[in-house]
């Protein structure tokens, strides 16, 4: 049963005129592909900041708890960065393996289709302990190198360097090693028990470890946030079978199965 209640009110904005759907209790646990698309500022050496993009694919695993509540876990299937003024980030695929998982709440109201992510936080090149989560993000090499840090931080892909490794191309090119810890905050609408569509929005913090970059210098910490453009940044999920994997998420957005432009 579709509800009266449309995504401009739902989300306070204005829609392409499609309708939220109630969704009967637990009807949202299974098996998800989704796509978080952001934009977000991007500050350079020398230069204003600019606006790029980033693009997460992520396999969900959902259970229902009771009532409106889910428990979640995500596992990263693949990131696309984007470029500014010709530099841009490349992550190699053992980082993307390795990544820990996420674990977050979901919220859906069953007679609006309003759906609520909260608490799905990405921890890159630190341990998951739970105090990582919230602890203060170092912002110098310095306190990279002090407790609790310099327990937590690991050579997440194994490549013998700590933290991720990346390839900076254009502008920035060179090779670097760094931490992240980004946090999404997703709210949409259910279309069907097979789909979700809504907003998206982001902060992170990042602090370059080792760089051959002569941009990305060793201890450059930056703190990024989504746009002021809302709608620009969103999200999207499509319900999976039971038992798929990341080949089957990679397989659908290679299919295109997702929206690659934002409908707000």
């Amino acid at each position: 049963m579709k509800s009266e209640m449309c995504w401009s009110v739902v989300l306070g904005l204005c829609s392409v005129g499609a309708r939220a759907e109630s969704v009967p209790e637990g009807a949202m646990a299974g098996t998800f592909a989704l796509r978080v698309e952001i934009s977000h500022l991007v500050t350079l050496p020398l230069l204003p900041d600019r606006v790029n993009e980033g693009v997460n694919i992520l396999l969900v695993e959902r259970a229902h708890v009771k009532g409106d509540a889910y428990r979640q876990t995500a596992r990263m299937c693949s990131v696309r960065n984007g470029s500014v003024l010709g530099a841009g980030i490349l992550v190699r695929d053992e980082a993307l393996r390795n990544l820990p998982l996420t674990h977050d709440t979901v919220h859906v109201n069953g007679e609006n289709g309003r759906y609520r992510s909260r608490g799905h936080v990405q921890v890159w090149g630190i341990k998951p302990v739970p105090e990582a989560y919230t602890a203060p993000f170092p912002t110098s090499l310095e306190a990279s190198q002090q407790p609790p840090y310099s327990e937590w931080v690991f050579d997440m892909d194994e490549d013998g360097q700590l933290g991720v490794s990346m390839q900076a191309t254009g502008l920035a090119r060179g090779e670097l090693q760094g931490i992240q810890r980004k946090e999404f905050r997703l709210e949409g609408v259910v279309l069907s028990p097979d789909r979700v569509l809504g907003l998206a929005s982001m902060t992170k913090e990042s602090l370059v470890l080792s760089s051959t970059s002569r941009v990305l210098k060793p201890g450059r910490y930056t703190k990024g946030v989504s746009s002021g453009d809302k709608s620009a940044s969103f999200f999207e999920e499509i319900r999976l079978e039971a038992g798929a994997d990341c080949a089957a998420v990679r397989a659908l957005v290679a299919a295109g199965g997702f929206l690659e432009d934002s409908p707000f």
